[in-house]
């Protein structure tokens, strides 16, 4: 296992608009990570762009992350066994893609109901303060020895509805804790997450509903479509229930 599961730009390797745009999302959702699907919508000419320049407003003004907070706060999840001695970093990695899953989701379904026909920039709202950035989270690791590796692709699959052919990146990132990988499998082991993905998702299209208003009325190429639905239906959309029921054991 090495690298991003799908073409995408490190932010390490990002120059010009491309690191500037990166920059801002960092600054304006107050992460430390900039997420997968936007590293992917980077390859794409104008894609990362124009998504970013029609969400930032909604992102901006606290729209995007209010709604995300509700949705979370929504979530039927299941109960898993209690989960002790998680490390404080691994926590942080957990901490960080909850809430920006949370919020990618819902972005990526909004710009999709946009390029569907969604109307935007009907009811736009003033910025607010930023929020602080989160703890620092060490960097995602490119290589993995082949039983970590394993382990990985093991826990990917949870939850799949693509054979596990896109790597959440969560779980790369927890990579960096050996023994976390062995509780989170046990932890989920056994449980029927499928169902609650399912109704994740409707949840997600439902608050998403209401977020174009608050949106710039730009538009990505046609093509940008099928990018944003790929993790709206697997990377992200089943990864937002998984990430918060594992929290809520280790809390």
């Amino acid at each position: 296992m090495a690298g991003d599961p799908v073409p995408a730009i490190a932010e390490a390797a990002a120059t010009d608009e491309v690191a500037a745009v990166f920059a801002d999302i960092r600054a304006t959702l107050g992460v430390q990570v900039v997420n997968l699907v936007w590293r992917h919508l980077a390859t794409m000419p104008g894609a990362l762009q124009a998504c970013w320049a029609a969400l930032r407003p909604a992102y901006a003004a606290g729209v995007i992350e209010d709604a995300a907070g509700e949705f979370r706060a929504g979530l039927a999840l299941p109960a898993l066994p209690p989960w002790r001695g998680v490390p404080p970093g691994a926590r942080d990695v957990m901490a960080s893609y909850d809430r920006s899953n949370s919020m990618n989701l819902l972005a990526v379904l909004a710009m999709i109901a946009r390029m569907d026909g969604a109307v935007a920039g009907t009811a736009p709202r003033p910025p607010r303060a930023p929020p602080p950035p989160g703890p620092a989270l060490p960097p995602l690791p490119p290589d993995l020895p082949p039983e970590l590796a394993a382990r990985v692709q093991r826990l990917n699959l949870i939850g799949a509805r693509d054979g596990g052919a896109l790597m959440a990146s969560m779980w790369r990132h927890l990579a960096h804790w050996p023994d976390v990988l062995v509780g989170a499998e046990r932890v989920l082991a056994g449980i029927d997450i499928g169902p609650v993905i399912s109704a994740s998702r409707s949840a997600a299209e439902a608050a998403a509903r209401a977020i174009p208003p608050a949106m710039a009325p730009h538009l990505p190429p046609p093509e940008t479509r099928a990018a944003l639905l790929l993790f709206a239906d697997h990377a992200i959309g089943k990864m937002v229930p998984i990430c918060a029921a594992l929290r809520r054991a280790a809390a």
